[in-house]
């Protein structure tokens, strides 16, 4: 991507905004990660140092900025209430852990009260099997 024309703020900061007219976009990151648009990061994550990122997009409108540490609590609980709502699926279903995916997949955009988007809603459900 060219990023001529684009304004960058904080960029080695915990929080990174870019704007380009009317677009703006943010990435938010737990444990605080130096970010410059166009270079390639890395990061090394494991199960004792775990990361979360949030991107956040908008295009005429406000840019919502979502704290990670929120944003993760958010997704920690919505996946904690679909795993209730998955228990009440019968358990002699024949393909129940097709079923329950499949329900996920098109119930989870609907339902979710985290408020999160379908790609953030989902990415904790990759343990449903």
């Amino acid at each position: 991507m060219d990023w001529a024309g684009w304004a960058v703020f904080g960029a080695a900061a915990r929080l990174s905004v870019c704007e380009w007219g009317s677009l703006a976009v943010s990435l938010a990151c737990t444990p605080a990660l130096t970010v410059e648009p166009g270079r390639p990061t890395s990061i090394t994550v494991t199960a004792d140092r775990p990361v979360t990122l949030v991107l956040a997009v908008a295009h005429r409108e406000p840019l919502i900025h979502v704290d990670p540490a929120a944003a993760w609590d958010l997704l920690v609980g919505d996946e904690a209430r679909w795993r209730d709502w998955t228990t009440e699926i019968d358990q002699s279903l024949p393909f129940r852990d097709a079923v329950v995916r499949s329900l996920l997949t098109v119930v989870s955009p609907l339902r979710s009260g985290a408020g999160l988007g379908v790609g953030a809603g989902c990415a904790g459900y990759s343990s449903y099997g």
